[in-house]
């Protein structure tokens, strides 16, 4: 069993740096969801191009890390609605590097595969809304890392027909040094600097304006913009050839007037009150609300406040525009809970119309909203907001999409007072295709369109007007010969424009999608940016290198042939794990067999879970708690006396070495006294004493590099010190000894001296915190769950609180503890268990609003839902993470099992089959070889229980055997590179675990996943009646992430596969830092 060891690093969330006017958050740097000083940017170059209309803004960033850690970085930012990144770069070996695209899931595997290298990839992806954020690994001690990322925008038209760019900088902090370049080419007239922007100074050259400006220590904190004149009227059209076609570009100004529109007298606002709903700007929402009221003067609302459930529905009464008692409800509106828009049906609403205060994210459950044929205006005041969400549900509802992140009120209540202009579409010859947008679109004081034309020269007429009817036309000319530009990629913008009308209905277009992000290196949902280190890594995960290294790459590949990566055929692996399965399953044993005795070479097969990990936070069980598994009169964590120390295995530091493979001597002794242990029992550790009372030993490690070498360095329980004398001997467990290069490679040159690794009897405290209570024995087929785990103190206050007060008092604790999601899971399970099952599936479902694209809180939220029966709520989970990681067969089983809990047998089984038999490569095939086991039993338990309700024609006959268990215990978790052992001891006494995989009454343990998401599986087809004692180890997780320690979901079966089929979920949350064995409890089998 090999140990996951946490690296020396900490993941910086570099949550701030906003380069979107939308954003007013300011820089801020976090470790592990903490405020950290250690990081900072030390210099920021910003370049600004502008083409026409179009802007191409680069931002060149440097991060500094004063600490003596290693650093894993990751750069959240926002960008606004219809703006994609188009470049990034990071340094490499002193050199940037240009990404490449490819698709998400092979961008994630790659770069997590690399990265368990220790080396230097980077990944730039997007994530829910407009948002995008980039992986840096590693950022040394006293070191720095440079990340360039660039896009481009379509510049707004300002007052009197001049377009505005705006430069949003919102840093804090100093920053050592600052630059900014901006050019406009080839522009009649000097742009015009505005408000602060006047440190900007503009200089004509050919003309191509032209400013920069250098800072030392200063802090960017506020917008920087200027004015462009443009002739009234005018219009921007580019021209760009690629091969036999041309992509054009068309930007027309518009004097577009609002035509009045009947006012309406029943307006239904639905207000969403998720937590999420909390980063709205409510100051503007509220300010827009007072307008619009004003301007309707007498109405009745139908206010619906809604999160994972619709709270409330009340009508409050607009007279002469007073709106004041309904103001005062929603200034008070507390925001809780995840966002479900399936809950709310129009239909059962009385409205003319309706406004969604939201920021479209639905976060939780399966449904939409139901429309009706009124209009939704979608109003938003969030920088993260699913714009293509909204948008969807303004143009199927013929509503419009407000947007007041901009802070335009006046424009804002125009879009709800009057009806506005509309792009309808172009008159055009045949030789013009693809013009996008193709569908109508409110259109403003300027209007842009791009599209792909066979002939050089070309009129285009574009039509607007109200509603479906044409109001009025503007005809534009393309010529190649005035129209041709260099300095802007038009083919992209086309693809932007494209990428961005497909990704309104995004489920349908995901394939279109993804082939235009490759093709024209854009993000997308499913597409990345990824950086490798070298060559060889695009050669070994297949995919093309940027231009420096093309060269090198044709090479090679010259040389070499075609490379295809290694692929499994997993349905062959199918066809032997289940031939394998039925042998097991046919074999008869003596079901009454006592276990076999053990001799010398069977000394390995009573685990023994070493401490080894930093466990700062972990405390010990309080008095009256279940202890995990653990000898009479001995701690969970520690042997007793007569336990054999795991002896496959070796862990130092953050690396893993087995004995096998060592080269180095490696000595391991168990016994009650350091110094007699080091004096004279371990070969190779001399120990000397200079006789004088209470002086300290003097101890070096044999066969170290000289002489010379240092004292050894000290690991104890994990951590390094450089003494021992203050350790009680009597408190030692293990005592394990390294040298030569197994130090060194591990610990590097502080351990030239060796490496003594101890862990105390002791050790940590317990290493869990589960969800569930004790159950009586026999309650649920016989499975008595045990564990009760320590309550946290915010839980100890919040049961201290009266019953009516709790909720509020949950609230008033959130404030401190709001990015943490095991407050969540904790004060949820507390609700649900005492009663509140609405309050307490609301808090849980916060789980789905912390962080957006975090698989591993999907999978929390996941697991929870399903021990709570919450299916619809357990797929809409199950499905997210399947986006996120679509390259694990667990995301797919998760799904699967999900669909078939909640009654989607053949869709169910259809996931499952596909997942078993589908081919993974290289190192996912590694992490995941041996997962058929337990991908068997599920599917054909799926067919046994419909038997013939089911379309089995796509099965492969070879997969479908019946196999039935009596026992069938299962382990999941959600943190990827997490080792967790499952253990079993039956009534003969009889452990099942990975190293001892099969006993003798038939038991046996699926592969072990050391690395990955699990699973584990123990089956028993023919149950000896008694007790069987169910346990899990904990060997921890290298995780450092907002989702928190790993959670474990534990299923337990009786009866497995048929009608009689018993089950017992129990869902737990592991300690951080923590590692040991936990008493999940027993399964009485009569």
């Amino acid at each position: 069993m090999k140990k996951i060891i946490s690296f020396p690093l900490l993941v910086i969330m570099l949550l701030a740096l906003c380069i979107t006017t939308v954003c007013a958050q300011s820089p801020q740097l976090t470790v592990d969801g903490k405020s950290n000083s250690g990081v900072k940017l030390q210099q920021l170059k910003v370049d600004v191009a502008i083409y026409g209309n179009i802007s191409r803004t680069t931002w060149q960033m440097t991060f500094f890390n004063s600490t003596s850690r290693i650093l894993e970085g990751t750069l959240v930012f926002p960008l606004k609605d219809g703006v994609s990144v188009s470049r990034y770069a990071l340094d490499i070996n002193g050199k940037m590097r240009e990404a490449v695209p490819v698709d998400r899931g092979k961008g994630t595997v790659t770069f997590e595969a690399i990265e368990r290298r220790r080396v230097d990839p980077g990944l730039l992806e997007k994530v829910e809304g407009n948002a995008f954020r980039t992986r840096i690994y590693p950022i040394n001690p006293n070191s720095t890392r440079t990340v360039i990322i660039g896009y481009e925008e379509e510049i707004p038209l300002a007052d009197k027909g001049n377009l505005k760019f705006t430069l949003p900088l919102n840093v804090k902090d100093t920053v050592e040094k600052f630059s900014l370049n901006a050019s406009v080419i080839q522009n009649a007239e000097a742009p015009v600097a505005e408000g602060e922007g006047d440190i900007l100074h503009f200089d004509n050259h050919q003309n191509t304006y032209s400013a920069s400006v250098e800072k030392s220590n200063y802090v960017p904190d506020h917008a920087l913009s200027f004015l462009i004149p443009k002739p009234a009227g005018a219009n921007e059209v580019m021209l760009q050839a690629q091969g036999n076609k041309y992509y054009y570009f068309i930007n027309t100004s518009l004097q577009s007037q609002p035509v009045s529109k009947p006012l309406p007298h029943r307006i239904g606002l639905l207000w969403d009150a998720s937590l999420s709903g909390a980063n709205r700007d409510s100051k503007k929402e509220l300010a827009l609300l007072d307008a619009y009221f004003k301007k309707v003067n007498n109405a009745e609302v139908n206010l619906t406040i809604f999160s994972n459930k619709v709270i409330s529905t009340k009508s409050y009464p607009v007279r002469n525009g007073d709106w004041a008692e309904l103001k005062n409800v929603l200034e008070h509106v507390t925001y809780d809970g995840a966002t479900n828009f399936g809950n709310i049906n129009l239909a059962q609403y009385p409205a003319d119309e309706f406004l969604l205060m939201s920021d479209g994210h639905q976060t939780f459950g399966e449904k939409t909203l139901k429309l009706i044929n009124k209009p939704v205006y979608c109003i938003n005041s969030s920088s993260t907001a699913d714009y293509s969400n909204l948008k969807l549900i303004a143009l199927k509802t013929h509503g419009e999409l407000v947007d007041l992140t901009g802070g335009d009120t006046d424009k804002a209540l125009n879009k709800l007072t009057s009806r506005s202009l509309h792009f309808l579409g172009i008159k055009a010859g045949a030789t013009v295709e693809e013009t996008y947008p193709s569908l109508p679109v409110a259109v403003g004081n300027s209007f842009s369109i791009a599209g792909i034309t066979r002939t050089p020269n070309q009129t285009i007429t574009l039509q607007y007007g109200y509603g479906d009817k044409v109001s009025f036309e503007k005809t534009v000319t393309l010529d190649l010969a005035t129209n041709a530009v260099e300095g802007v990629d038009v083919a992209k913008l086309w693809a932007q424009k494209k990428i961005g009308e497909l990704d309104i209905n995004y489920d349908a277009n995901r394939q279109e999608i993804e082939s235009l992000g490759k093709r024209f290196g854009i993000i997308t949902r499913n597409t990345s940016l990824i950086v490798l280190e070298n060559v060889s890594d695009y050669i070994q995960y297949g995919i093309e290198p940027p231009a420096e290294l093309q060269a090198q790459y044709d090479a090679i590949m010259k040389q070499r042939g075609p490379v295809n990566e290694p692929v499994r055929e997993n349905l062959t692996a199918a066809y032997t794990t289940e031939t394998e399965l039925a042998k097991w399953w046919d074999t008869k044993v003596e079901t009454e067999a006592k276990p076999k005795s053990k001799n010398k070479n069977d000394k390995a097969r009573t685990p023994h879970a070493n401490a080894t990990l930093p466990v700062a936070e972990a405390v010990a069980n309080p008095p009256g708690t279940a202890q995990p598994s653990a000898a009479a009169g001995y701690s969970a964590n520690a042997a007793p006396p007569n336990s054999n120390q795991l002896s496959e295995v070796v862990v130092v530091g953050y690396g893993v070495q087995r004995k096998t493979s060592t080269t180095g001597s490696v000595t391991t002794i168990q016994n009650d006294q350091v110094n007699t242990q080091l004096a004279g029992r371990v070969a190779g550790v001399l120990v000397t004493t200079s006789g004088s009372p209470g002086s300290n030993a003097d101890v070096r490690v044999r066969g170290t590099a000289s002489a010379d070498a240092p004292a050894p360095l000290y690991i104890v329980d994990g951590v390094a010190t450089s003494s021992i004398n203050n350790i009680n001997p009597n408190d030692v467990g293990s005592v394990q000894v390294l040298k030569d290069a197994n130090a060194t490679a591990i610990y590097g040159a502080r351990a030239a001296g060796g490496v003594v690794v101890i862990n105390t009897r002791t050790g940590h405290g317990s290493a869990v915190r589960a969800d569930s209570v004790a159950r009586p024995a026999n309650a649920n087929g016989g499975i008595s769950v045990t564990y009760n785990p320590a309550a946290a103190d915010y839980l100890k206050i919040i049961q201290k609180t009266d019953k009516a007060a709790q909720y509020q008092k949950y609230l008033e604790l959130r404030v401190a503890l709001s990015g943490n999601p095991v407050y969540y899971f904790d004060v949820a399970d507390y609700f649900i268990k005492t009663g509140n099952t609405e309050l307490g599936t609301r808090i849980l479902s916060n789980l789905a609003e912390l962080d957006l694209g975090s698989y591993e809180l999907y999978k929390m939220l996941g697991y929870k839902l399903k021990q709570l029966g919450d299916f619809e709520g357990e797929v809409f989970a199950f499905k997210k993470v399947t986006e996120l990681r679509p390259l694990d067969p667990q995301s797919y089983r998760d799904y699967g099992l999900a669909l078939d809990d909640a009654g989607e047998h053949q869709k169910a089984l259809e996931i499952l089959y596909t997942a078993t038999t589908k081919s993974y490569t290289g190192e996912a095939d590694n992490l995941y070889r041996g997962i058929q086991e337990v991908f068997l039993p599920e599917i054909n338990r799926i067919i046994s229980l419909n038997k013939g309700k089911l379309n089995i024609s796509a099965i492969d006959k070879k997969l479908i055997k019946p196999l039935p268990v009596d026992i069938r215990i299962v382990m999941d978790w959600n943190m990827n590179n997490t080792d967790i052992d499952l253990w079993v001891t039956d009534p003969n006494n009889e452990k099942c675990f990975y190293s001892h995989n099969r006993t003798a009454i038939g038991g046996r343990i699926s592969h072990d996943m050391t690395q990955g998401f699990g699973p584990e599986q123990f089956l028993l087809k023919k149950a000896v009646k008694g007790t069987y004692k169910i346990e899990i180890n904990y060997f921890g997780d290298r995780q450092a992430t907002i989702a928190g320690p790993t959670t474990v979901m534990a299923e337990m079966f009786t009866h497995y596969g048929t009608p009689d089929e018993k089950k017992e979920i129990i869902v737990l949350q592991m300690k951080k830092g923590a590692n040991g064995t936990v008493y999940i409890g027993d399964l009485d089998f009569k």
